[in-house]
């Protein structure tokens, strides 16, 4: 295996991190292999003689809030999704409360030209704040030799093919036999999979846009394989 921390600064050295005005307070843990490698995200998960096939679940964050796939799943909320301005609301720590008068008193300094302004600035932020709870998260979860697979599929000019994957879950199941005990490649790969952060094309797996944005957060809070097991 490589070293991915020097990988992963080769293969997404982009310009820029995102910096993000919100603040998100967020318990992560760590779970049994039953939970990290759940398959509840994918309706259907196949590995056959044509290659992976999927379709899967939109991710849940832990609030229970679906995070979006795109933004015309998002512009159609569910009757399930519909919550009351209390519901959104719910009740608030002395911090939230804390940051949201910052947040006023920082909204007050900025010129806005119209109320569409003020709105458009608030759903960014928030967006983002979602996207990098929903990173910390997926982070707290992921795997090494998960990661591992990840950074090398981002490597691929085109797809990564299956029997390459399948050489991280091989690794996996030899240095950790007592972790992986009954489960398989297709389990190993519904994690990923359920994240969004890799889809199964011609010819293997590609990681998608989300989890190219997941190696670049893991690159901008110094997070790398060196740290993880499994």
């Amino acid at each position: 295996m490589i070293d991915d921390s020097v990988k992963i600064l080769q293969v997404l050295a982009w310009p820029g991190a995102v910096v993000l005005i919100a603040v998100t307070v967020l318990i992560t843990f760590k779970g049994k292999a039953s939970a990290l490698l759940d398959r509840r995200a994918l309706r259907r998960l196949q590995i056959g003689s044509s290659g992976i096939s999927a379709e899967i679940e939109p991710q849940r964050e832990q609030s229970g809030a679906p995070l979006p796939l795109n933004s015309q799943e998002a512009a159609k909320p569910s009757p399930q999704q519909r919550k009351t301005f209390a519901q959104a609301m719910e009740s608030a720590s002395i911090t939230v409360l804390d940051v949201e008068s910052a947040i006023k008193k920082e909204m007050l300094s900025i010129e806005f030209s119209s109320p569409d302004q003020k709105e458009a600035l608030l759903l960014r932020e928030l967006a983002a704040t979602r996207v990098d709870r929903y990173f910390l998260e997926t982070d707290s979860l992921i795997r090494g030799t998960q990661l591992s697979l990840l950074v090398e599929a981002n490597g691929y000019r085109g797809a990564m093919p299956e029997a390459e994957a399948k050489k991280f879950y091989d690794h996996a199941v030899a240095t950790f036999p007592r972790y992986y005990e009954g489960i398989d490649f297709v389990r190993y790969l519904a994690f990923l999979l359920g994240r969004q952060l890799i889809e199964p094309v011609e010819g293997g797996l590609s990681v998608t846009q989300r989890g190219r944005d997941f190696l670049q957060y893991l690159v901008r809070v110094q997070r790398t394989r060196n740290n993880r097991d499994g």
